[in-house]
This record gives structure tokens, C-alpha cells and sequence, in this order.
């Protein structure tokens, strides 16, 4: 995918747009087979050379993230990554795809402790920094991450603080980039399919 024209793209936006894809096909929207399965394979072959977490350890976890919602992504390298080099992930919102992407295969104790670990990432750096390649902010990041963690079946432990912290940096700006929209709509919707499983019973 390009930003201004073909060849113009990287690597971050190629995986976003293959979200938006996958979530279009999850909801029943006809989406062409032959280019998402162009999509996927890119995402593929790009991971297969970019290996350097410190710089572009933000593309690499939502690539993942991509690959394995649609079962694509390698069991091994998200455990590998999980347990040996999670602090080298410089984004929250990384941290929290790379979670997402353990849950769905299964494995909820990397996967909570990496949320955890997305979530103290969050709450020690909330200061926008406009440099960042990843278009994230302390909000957008803290959405993002609350999204993905209310997604999970069952729902990581961090969830209600995640809420709380995503209300805070909500109340400090007055006006919302688009990547602080998008992941605000898909918290609330998250969160809104996560409780309809809660029932009460009173006497």
C-alpha cells in the first residue's frame, strides 16, 4: 500500500490497512481474496527482514498482530519476543499487540503479563512526543491497548485500569487526532461486547 503513490508506504501503515481489512472480513464485508492474501504475504515478507526491535519494533508487533489474528503468525516468535524482549518494545501500544497476538493462540499468561507490561509503559511516558513513526500518543496508545485487552477471552486482570487510564488522558485534550478516534470507537465497542456476557443474579 502507498501513502502518496505505490512505493510510498511502510511498513506500519501496510499492517493497519491489513487490520482494517481483517476486522471488514470478520464483519461480513466482501473483502477481494486474492489482495488480502497479497496483504498478508507482504506483511510476511517484510517481518521475514526487519529484525531490529529498537527501531522498528512498532511495525513488527502490529505486523504480528495482523498475521496471527488471521492464524499466519509464528507461536515461537511471539513467545520469544514475549518473554526475552519486551522491554525493548518502545510503544505501549506494541506491547499490547504483541499480547493480543499470544491470547489469540491461546497462550493468557504471556499474554496478561505483557498487557501489564503495555499498561506501566503507558502510564510512565504520557508525553506526546509529534516525532513518533507510529502516529501514537498517550491516549491513542492507552485506547489501543484497552481495545485489544477487552477483546481477549477471558479478559486480561489490567482492564479496569486500563479504562480508568485511557478516562484520564481523555479528559486532558480537547481535540482528538484520528488515530486517537479510531481506537477510542473500538475500546467502546469492546468494552460494550465484553459486558454483555456479565449476568447478576439477585436473590
Amino acid at each position: 500500500f502507498g501513502l502518496w503513490g505505490p512505493g510510498w508506504g511502510d511498513l506500519w501503515l501496510d499492517a493497519y490497512i491489513a487490520e482494517f481489512l481483517t476486522r471488514a472480513r470478520e464483519a461480513g464485508y466482501a473483502v477481494p481474496a486474492q489482495g488480502f492474501a497479497s496483504a498478508l504475504e507482504n506483511l510476511q515478507n517484510q517481518l521475514s527482514y526487519t529484525t531490529e526491535i529498537k527501531e522498528r519494533g512498532t511495525e513488527i508487533a502490529y505486523a504480528l498482530y495482523v498475521l496471527a489474528r488471521n492464524r499466519k503468525a509464528a507461536i515461537g516468535d511471539l513467545r520469544y519476543y514475549a518473554d526475552a524482549r519486551i522491554g525493548e518494545f518502545s510503544s505501549p501500544m506494541a506491547r499490547a499487540q504483541l499480547a493480543a497476538s499470544l491470547a489469540l493462540y491461546g497462550d493468557n499468561g504471556r499474554a496478561e503479563n505483557a498487557f501489564r507490561s503495555a499498561l506501566d509503559q503507558a502510564r510512565a511516558s504520557t508525553e506526546t512526543d509529534l516525532s513518533r513513526s507510529d502516529y501514537g500518543s498517550p491516549l491513542r496508545d492507552g485506547a489501543a491497548i484497552l481495545a485489544l485487552a477487552a477483546e481477549v477471552r477471558p479478559a486480561p486482570a489490567v482492564v479496569p485500569a486500563l479504562a480508568r487510564f485511557v478516562e484520564e488522558e481523555r479528559g486532558t485534550k480537547q481535540w482528538l487526532s484520528t488515530q486517537e478516534q479510531v481506537w477510542l470507537v473500538l475500546a467502546a465497542r469492546a468494552v460494550a461486547a465484553s459486558s454483555q456476557a456479565i449476568r447478576l443474579d439477585i436473590d
